[in-house]
């Protein structure tokens, strides 16, 4: 198979997450496994609604370990837009303006977002590109915050109480999509 393959020519991507508190409060020492990532996750997640399949299907060498992070987005007590900086002609993007965790897929479409509102200000700037800069961030802000937050709430619900999540999204992704999918298990 090549790089460039699509993921559903018998292949599948997935991912298993866990908070530092939950990390913390596992009684699976990491250190314990030192290089066999595939015995760790089996023995960190073996248990999680459908994913003992999935972790022993994948060879240790397509197993990518590492963290992930957020930050509380950049707004005030009301939820509205507070940027830290407030002048120059520097901005952010992406991950690096609004991190968030996985657990929405939203990071990427909220950078391609964010690409198209900075071009867009850019564009319209008539000169003065810090001023259009602050309105890039406002609105850009003003549009993912709620996402990031979602994003959190999301990931704290998923990676704490792993099994009850993938209960739910099993049963929420039949009735969307009007399919119901036979257990992996």
């Amino acid at each position: 198979m090549k790089k460039s393959d699509p993921v559903a020519l018998g292949r599948l991507y997935w991912s298993a997450f866990a908070t530092d508190e939950a990390l913390e409060a596992s009684t699976v020492d990491r250190a314990a496994f030192r290089d066999d990532v595939v015995a760790y996750l089996k023995a960190e997640f073996g248990d999680v609604f459908k994913l003992l399949p999935c972790l022993e299907a994948t060879p240790a060498e397509k197993v990518l370990e590492r963290r992930v992070s957020d930050r509380a987005p950049l707004v005030d007590a009301a939820g509205a837009p507070a940027i830290p900086w407030t002048e120059g002609a520097t901005t952010l993007l992406g991950d690096a303006f609004h991190a968030m965790i996985p657990s929405l897929g939203q990071g990427a479409n909220s950078s391609f977002e964010g690409a198209y509102r900075l071009a867009r200000a850019i564009r319209d700037a008539d000169g003065d590109f810090p001023a259009a800069l602050r309105g890039y961030e406002r609105d850009q802000m003003a549009r993912v915050a709620s996402i990031v937050d979602a994003s959190a709430r999301q990931g704290k619900m998923v990676y704490e109480d792993k099994d009850e999540f993938m209960k739910n999204q099993a049963e929420a992704q039949d009735e969307i999509w009007g399919v119901t999918f036979p257990s992996l298990v």
